[in-house]
């Protein structure tokens, strides 16, 4: 037994050796101490002594009592860390301390006691920041001090250096000499797999750890064997680049931003020196532009938004950071910018992306579209505009009224009609005023401004559904009609100005009140061929049921019968103008009893004739509308699918909600082909979910930590037929809660991985205040505690995996449990 504790005593030192050279974690180290705190204190203080007496060979300018300092503080990390009873360390470190003031040089002993007596202070700054020791020369100079900031040494950021440690260890006893981790085989699982390499969350894991620039740098050093040699900033910034979330979900401010995001906040901030900083800052936008240019939009707007608050944190040069705005603009690919501004779902998070470039603000885009002469950028610099949303739709009403009011000579024809474009192209929201926009509107369509100035006019027209817009279109169809009538082509050409009337008539139909209808019933009634084809125009009323309209139904029967062919001892004899087509067509979706016994008296009297035809077949439409509309079963059919990896299940969601949907989306896994959950919906709120053997908030948050790869269906269901059993919830606040559990999930598996089992110890567990489940709290701990790996029974706890593993990472922590 003797030889057995003499050997550990033995590795114990040797350990010690190795903990004072930066050769192996404090957590490792900690184990060591531990041993000889069963020893006689001078035990490690002759340890201690040697390792700084050959220190002090090859560091002349070092004095003895700093060397002695460096060891002892080094020691007494392990009880900041709380590695060890801090009762029984702070019992044995007072012991040893009286030993180190024995060996020290007489004349340096004041200096050792006074460093000694303030490293309770310790417990005020990183727990890290222990290995990093002022040094003094011998002739009493201080050494060129570390730089960098400081922090108050918090739980979290101690036990993040711990977990830290914990993660290197296992990877140097599993890969030692690996350069970067192996990728893992392929899954046949239908749970998107975690990143083979973990690189960015130990990046992430070192930076939360770090107190100074220069323990950030070692920390990285240490771990270049596992993130690929990334060792510089500039490798680090695109590790972590690499691992931003891109949820297509612009995060608010107030949001618990991802790991690689504070990873990058936390470098930037460490910098000590405005040089460094405008060098990181610089990083960061390279690595948020090449984001964008790959694809990874909500990436890089986190990045952009992270570059945004450190320009203001660190007061960069605002001059500076506009040089390098101005850079990044010009790797942006057009390609790609254009993409983004044709795809409706992302320009929510492109407008944050566009503002945070000067040449790409609203207000510096509408600058560029002016005068621009090439149709291709006239139209990118409109995309562009178009994601601004309402923000550039507000602001194209005051550009709008500035070039009408500029002289003549001087208004951009093409800048008129662009902005007017943006009107009609983007919603107006619904309590916006719109009497200032049908005020220039009206003057846009006024005789003798430019004709395509007034048909682009007309459309945004046809979207202000007031009496106040029919008055105006009528005014100008009127005006139109008699200039046609007359051949007047000195403002216009002919067929510009029936152009123009095409767009009035779509436009009056659009709105759709009684007077815009009768408006169009009664210029299709005009049969001159220099207004175009008025009949073909009444096309635009089949798609309004009239029956509300009687004196437009009255119009268009009343005239179906006079335009009738007559029919004379059963032969039919055409009349000079064309059989009433068009009109039976514009009354196809009147659902009216005078509408229906007119379709049925014409169908039985020319059944062989075109008009016969046409009328039987509107009378078949709307008999077998009417008679299908209460039998109808919505929701047998799926209205809306998708390939989870192209649209990610936040988007569905979002997008759901937007919507105000009722309905059930199915997620489908690609390698079984079974269902991997579904997601109830009600009214755009959600209602239940299932996954496995979860149900619930529980199931939703499961499927978000672990993305599903495969595809999706969301068929509607009507809302009487689909109840869950809790109120519904919105949508947002609990896609932000599923987004940051996915988030510290990938790191939570560094330390708490499936293949890991665990067995109890002497120490209590204590409760997490997050969990306010006892059964859960309860399960979990049985389970843990079993010897049994994680990954093998998680599946059986009824909640999601970052609860889960948030528990066991705690007991780890606090030492309840160890590896069995």
């Amino acid at each position: 037994m003797e030889t057995e504790l003499d050997a550990e005593v033995q590795g114990a030192l040797f350990d010690i050796q190795r903990y004072l050279m930066d050769q192996i974690p404090p957590l490792t180290a900690s184990e060591a101490v531990e041993t000889l705190m069963t020893q006689p204190p001078s035990l490690l203080m002759r340890q201690i002594h040697a390792w700084a007496n050959e220190q002090g060979r090859y560091s002349s300018d070092v004095t003895r009592a700093d060397l002695l300092f460096h060891a002892l503080r080094k020691v007494y990390l392990i009880n900041v860390l709380k590695l060890i009873d801090k009762a029984s360390l702070e019992n044995y470190f007072a012991q040893v301390v009286p030993l180190a003031m024995q060996v020290c040089p007489a004349d340096e002993r004041e200096a050792l006691r006074s460093n000694i007596a303030g490293l309770s202070d310790m417990l005020a700054i990183s727990a890290t920041a222990a290995t990093n020791v002022p040094i003094s020369r011998r002739d009493g100079t201080p050494a060129a001090p570390k730089t960098g900031l400081r922090e108050a040494v918090t739980d979290a950021v101690s036990r993040s250096a711990r977990r830290l440690s914990v993660v290197v260890e296992r990877l140097t006893r599993n890969i030692p000499f690996a350069s970067s981790a192996t990728p893992a085989a392929p899954s046949s699982s239908d749970e998107m797999p975690l990143p083979a390499t973990p690189a960015a969350q130990l990046v992430s894991m070192a930076a939360a750890s770090a107190t100074t620039e220069a323990e950030l740098t070692e920390y990285v050093r240490k771990l270049g064997p596992y993130t690929g040699g990334a060792t510089d900033p500039e490798k680090i910034f695109h590790v972590l680049a690499a691992d931003v979330p891109d949820w297509n979900i612009a995060l608010p401010s107030e949001a618990k931003q991802p790991k690689a995001i504070e990873a990058m906040h936390k470098i930037i901030s460490l910098t000590s020196s405005s040089l460094e900083s405008a060098k990181r800052f610089r990083e960061l936008m390279r690595e948020a532009v090449e984001q964008f240019n790959n694809g990874a939009l909500a990436a890089s707007v986190s990045m952009l938004d992270l570059a945004a608050r450190v320009a203001v944190e660190k007061k960069l040069d605002p001059a500076g950071i506009d040089r390098i705005r101005a850079e990044a603009v010009e790797s942006i690919s057009s390609e790609r910018l254009k993409k983004y501004a044709e795809n409706k779902s992302k320009h929510a998070l492109l407008r944050k992306a566009l503002a945070f470039f000067p040449t790409l603000t609203k207000q510096s885009l509408f600058q560029q579209l002016r005068g621009e002469q090439r149709p291709e950028r006239r139209r990118s610099l409109l995309g562009l505009l178009e994601a601004y949303g309402s923000e550039a739709r507000a602001a194209a009403i005051p550009e709008l009224e500035a070039e009408l009011n500029r002289p003549a000579n001087e208004v951009d024809t093409y800048y008129l009609r662009n902005v007017i474009y943006l009107m009609h192209r983007i919603p107006r929201d619904a309590d916006e005023a719109i009497d200032k926009e049908l005020e220039l509107l009206t003057r846009s369509t006024s005789r003798g401004q430019n004709i395509y100035v007034v048909k682009e006019a007309i459309i945004p027209l046809g979207h202000i559904k007031t009496e106040g817009a029919v008055k105006v279109l009528t005014t100008r169809l009127a005006e139109l009609e008699v200039t046609l009538v007359r051949k007047d082509v000195s403002l216009y050409p002919m067929d510009e100005m029936q152009k123009a009337i095409d767009r009035i008539v779509t436009a009056l139909a659009r709105i759709g009140t009684p007077a815009a209808l009768l408006t169009i019933a009664r210029h299709g009634m005009k049969p001159n061929p220099l207004l175009g084809d008025t009949r073909a125009r009444l096309a635009a009323l089949a798609q309004h049921d009239l029956s509300f309209d009687e004196q437009t139904v009255d119009l268009l029967v009343n005239t179906i019968r006079e335009d009738l062919p007559s029919k004379v001892f059963g032969k039919v004899l055409p009349k000079r103008q064309a059989p009433p087509l068009r009109l039976i067509e514009a009354l196809s979706s009147t659902r009216a009893e005078k509408v229906e016994a007119l379709f049925a008296e014409i169908a039985e009297k020319f059944p062989d004739h075109d008009v016969g035809r046409a009328a039987a077949a509107a009378l078949y439409n709307l008999t077998s509308a009417a008679k299908s509309a209460p039998s109808a079963k919505p929701g047998t059919t799926a209205s809306l699918t998708g390939d989870l990896d192209f649209f990610g299940l936040p988007s569905i969601m979002q997008s759901l909600g937007e919507q105000q949907a009722t309905g059930i989306v199915t997620l489908s896994g690609r390698h079984s082909g079974q269902t991997a959950g579904k997601l109830l919906f009600i009214e755009g709120k959600f209602a239940d979910a299932q996954a496995a053997h979860l149900r619930g908030v529980d199931a939703l948050y499961q499927l978000l930590e672990r993305p599903v790869t495969g595809t999706f269906a969301f068929v509607p269901h009507p809302t009487p037929n689909v109840k869950g059993k809790t109120e519904p919830l919105d949508i947002m606040p609990l896609l932000f809660e599923g987004i940051r559990r996915h988030d510290e999930l990938r790191q939570m598996m560094l330390f708490v991985p499936d293949d890991l089992a665990l067995k109890a110890t002497d120490t209590k567990p204590t409760p997490d205040p997050e969990e306010t489940d006892p059964a859960i709290v309860r399960d979990v701990w049985v389970r843990a505690s079993s010897g049994v790996r994680v990954g093998d029974w998680e599946k059986q706890i009824p909640t999601d995996g970052y609860r889960i593993r948030r528990l066991v990472g705690r007991w780890l922590d606090e030492g309840a449990l160890q590896p069995a």
